[in-house]
């Protein structure tokens, strides 16, 4: 699980004015999800190049792999480094670089901000304050479909 203080403060830096429990467990649970599924790609690649350390070249190749495209503009992160990890551990790493830490760390982040970008603009576009599970798995979709869409753009 990721830090809900973090998540909290990214969902509120997107406009978020209240969020329902359920809705929040699910928007840690599939930026997790995300998380985890890069840094295992990266996992892979890494034992197959015969390293032991996970470097950021095989993250990015993990975001390339998954998303199809790599993200503009890291700027922030706001993870404590436990979370990330926690990541790293369920993604079956053994061994992280310092930068790679910092780099997926940014990562996460971006991933988190876009969901709650995506939620946002769906629940005040319906008038609503509470954030609610549709408007997270909107989220999720619009920025899933984005990613897949800018790789059909760039074949």
């Amino acid at each position: 699980m990721l830090s809900k203080k973090v998540l909290s403060q990214i969902l509120k830096n997107n406009g978020a004015e209240d969020i329902s429990e359920v809705s929040f467990d699910l928007f840690n649970d599939i930026v997790s999800k995300i998380s985890v599924e890069i840094t295992s790609i990266a996992v892979k690649l890494t034992r197959l190049k015969g390293n032991k350390t996970i470097q950021k070249d095989s993250i990015k190749v993990g975001i390339y792999n998954f998303l199809g495209k790599y993200p503009d503009n890291l700027e922030s992160k706001m993870f404590p480094v436990s979370n990330i990890k926690d990541i790293m551990e369920k993604s079956d790493a053994k061994r992280v670089s310092k930068n790679t830490v910092d780099y997926i760390n940014k990562v996460i982040t971006w991933i988190s901000e876009e969901i709650a970008l995506n939620a946002v603009i769906l629940t005040h576009n319906n008038k609503k304050k509470l954030i609610e599970e549709e408007a997270i798995k909107f989220g999720t979709q619009k920025f899933l479909e984005k990613e897949i869409q800018n790789r059909m753009e760039d074949d």
